[in-house]
């Protein structure tokens, strides 16, 4: 018969804990814990004076405060933390295809990031194929995602990360 080993589990018994993954700051904390309110604290706008908006700064881990201009706009791929998602070309099978890779905010559920493809700029279609993440830390993960059809094989193709707040 299973004992009690004295703390009040049963002798065998495995109980597996996780600990808390650290919150995610609401966009508002985030804007306000860089002292930024009123018309400076809206999710679009641009503070810095650089065309980007708070919102895309708040999901690629970028300071809105800081006026980025240049490639330090831009993800650095592979290494990098914070930036506007990067696109390039890649080459799988002897095809080319495109490929978008960003940094996405984890534990949370306020903000959507949706990856998406169009051959015109006007009709958007999620990009669904599976995505490659990996881990930065407790708070950031790195994304990677491929187009499924050659670049070749449409003539025009566009990728980009819809951002959305889900609150």
């Amino acid at each position: 018969a299973p004992g009690n080993d004295g703390n009040g589990f049963a002798s065998g018994e495995v109980r597996v804990y996780k600990l808390p993954s650290p919150e995610t700051p609401s966009l508002g904390a985030w804007l306000s814990s860089f002292s930024l309110a009123g018309f400076d604290a809206l999710p679009l706008a641009s503070p810095a004076e650089d065309g980007i908006p708070n919102l895309l700064k708040y999901a690629f881990n970028m300071n809105p405060t800081v006026s980025y201009t240049g490639d330090q706009r831009f993800l650095d791929p592979g290494a990098g933390e914070s930036g506007l998602p990067v696109i390039r070309v890649t080459e799988r099978n002897g095809e080319d295809r495109l490929q978008i890779e960003f940094v996405r905010r984890r534990n949370t559920d306020s903000l959507v990031y949706q990856p998406q493809v169009s051959d015109d700029l006007v009709d958007w279609q999620p990009l669904d194929t599976i995505p490659s993440v990996t881990e930065i830390d407790d708070q950031w993960e790195r994304v990677v995602v491929d187009d499924l059809l050659p670049r070749n094989e449409r003539g025009n193709r566009f990728v980009r990360v819809l951002i959305e707040l889900a609150e």
